[in-house]
């Protein structure tokens, strides 16, 4: 993997490995949902994969019904190198809780670790 611009668009300016990569899901039909008065969210722990610093993040939402009508599913708030959470609104919310919805994500960071 080469990355040939870092989190400012910048050359990457750390040494070898400089680039880490950490995927994976809050498991289909087993993420845990909370929702709210207009809103659903959920919190993603991912301090097993290791960053030094607080990473790039890429997200995904899938389910078997109303994620497609969301408003927020890519927008990741309160990311920390250990963690995230994503809220998402609109009218799929109140049917979130009979759903298999999941959280897919891709993480990213130029550094020395």
């Amino acid at each position: 993997i080469k990355m040939v611009a870092d989190f400012h668009g910048k050359a990457p300016t750390n040494p070898a490995p400089c680039l880490t990569i950490c995927s994976g899901s809050t498991g289909y039909g087993n993420t845990n949902w909370r929702g709210g008065s207009g809103y659903a969210a959920t919190e993603v722990d991912i301090s097993q994969c290791g960053f030094v610093t607080t990473p790039i993040v890429t997200t995904a939402l899938t389910g078997n019904g109303y994620h497609g009508h969301t408003v927020g599913t890519t927008s990741v708030w309160s990311l920390t190198k250990d963690r995230f959470t994503i809220i998402v609104s609109g009218p799929a919310w109140t049917g979130f809780r009979n759903t298999a919805w999941s959280r897919y994500w891709i993480l990213t960071r130029d550094e020395a670790t």
